[in-house]
């Protein structure tokens, strides 16, 4: 966590949290449009992301996907 509040998570812990594989947490940033990050990954840098972002971001996805069918 950061000085801000703000829980920053690398893709591992990312995908603990919205309980999926790696895997998916990749074909979710291929697949969504605008996925938000903190920082992409780089050669000696890993991906970043702001826990609370994610979870409100699929949240909304969700919804619009509830809200279409």
């Amino acid at each position: 966590m950061s000085s801000d509040g703000v829980t920053v998570v690398n893709k591992r812990e990312l995908a603990k949290l919205l309980v999926v594989s790696v895997v998916t947490v990749n074909a979710f940033m291929d697949r969504l449009d605008n996925f938000p990050v903190v920082q992409p990954g780089t050669n000696g840098k890993v991906w970043q992301f702001d826990a609370a972002t994610v979870k409100v971001f699929m949240a909304a996805r969700e919804a619009e996907k509830q809200q279409a069918e």
